[in-house]
């Protein structure tokens, strides 16, 4: 069972935690974006204390205990409709405490921001460089966020969205880990190594018809896995320096 193949990764996976806690990384790219496929929502927000395995994944095959190292706990996702304004609120806690190697920094899908490491905590994120799905970010909108059941209950200081209402209740959730499972099984069914047994056929066709599913191998065993192309870093998440800040106001 903790030899099972779950896919081949191309390059190394960086899960150590002087990376997932300060900056935007290949591993959160490849988790959030499995988020943000199996919930629809507009965002998927992770916070970086979720990923344990404080090390780097080498490129090759990844493991059910792989996945196990990465994501030792049962954590619910959920979709929360939340504003602009809590989206912004929750940025600026996500990077309050940089660069202390602190478990709410953030790693996301759907979206880009820009913060400044020399400002004041709580005033660091800058608001214009905030994109939702390539949209700069409106304060009073709706928007639906795919997060831990543990950021709704206020942890990690994300208590802006302690009121915001969940699109579905915690009985209907899937574990991250569930998740990211599914993203790599979605694969094996669209090229016709598994017969889909579940209602599910339409999103696993959306998810593996994305550019992370590529190609085909053979594994060391004589089975099939499915070969994931990992998102790069993808400028999600950037520095700007008071002086880039003045420069672009002039």
């Amino acid at each position: 069972m903790l030899e099972e193949t779950l896919c081949q990764i191309e390059v190394d996976l960086d899960g150590r935690c002087t990376t997932v806690r300060r900056e935007e990384c290949n591993l959160g790219n490849l988790i959030t974006n499995a988020m943000l496929e199996a919930t629809h929502a507009d965002v998927a927000l992770l916070n970086s204390g979720t990923l344990r395995s404080d090390t780097i994944h080498p490129a090759g095959l990844l493991t059910m205990h792989d996945l196990l190292q990465i994501l030792p706990m049962q954590d619910p996702v959920l979709v929360v409709e939340v504003t602009g304004q809590h989206l912004y609120e929750g940025l600026e806690n996500a990077v309050r405490n940089y660069p202390a190697l602190d478990g709410r920094f953030p790693q996301v899908s759907g979206m880009q921001f820009g913060f400044d490491p020399q400002g004041s905590p709580g005033n660091r994120v800058v608001m214009e460089t905030i994109k939702v799905q390539g949209q700069n970010l409106d304060k009073d909108k709706k928007y639906l966020v795919a997060m831990k059941e543990y950021l709704t209950k206020g942890k990690d200081g994300y208590t802006m969205f302690l009121d915001c209402r969940h699109m579905f209740d915690i009985e209907s959730a899937q574990t991250l880990s569930t998740i990211l499972i599914n993203h790599f099984e979605s694969g094996k069914i669209i090229h016709g190594l598994k017969t889909c047994r579940s209602g599910h056929r339409m999103s696993l066709i959306k998810a593996s018809s994305s550019p992370s599913v590529s190609a085909m191998e053979q594994t060391p065993r004589g089975k099939t896995a499915v070969v994931m192309t990992v998102p790069g870093v993808e400028g999600r998440i950037f520095h700007v320096t008071q002086d880039s800040q003045s420069e672009a106001r002039s």
